[in-house]
């Protein structure tokens, strides 16, 4: 599937089921969509993909006030902003969303 497909799908699915509060089932299928790019480990799509979706992630959990999950994904972007940095890849969090997670 091709990375910007993967995205688009997952997202819309995503919404609706943060929508009708289904945060859990929300953040599995995040997953699942990150694991379908993670197969593809050096190509460029895929690796933008993977922050995208970890970015999102993030997102679902600052709006519920998981702060554990934020802290969970924040530590994965910047773990894949490391790995990603080669290509000149980085998914920035503002810094006044990284110091209330922190």
């Amino acid at each position: 599937m091709k990375p910007e497909i993967c995205l688009s799908w997952m997202k819309s699915i995503t919404s609706m089921m943060c929508e009708l509060s289904e945060t859990e089932y929300t953040l599995e299928l995040l997953d699942e969509a990150y694991k379908m790019c993670d197969t593809h480990i050096d190509e460029l799509p895929y690796i933008r993909k993977k922050l995208d979706l970890l970015e999102y992630q993030l997102q679902v959990c600052y709006e519920e006030g998981d702060m554990e999950g934020c802290r969970r994904y924040l530590a994965l972007i910047d773990e894949n902003n490391q790995e990603a940095k080669e290509y000149g890849i980085c998914k920035a969090v503002p810094d006044d969303v990284r110091k209330e997670i922190e």
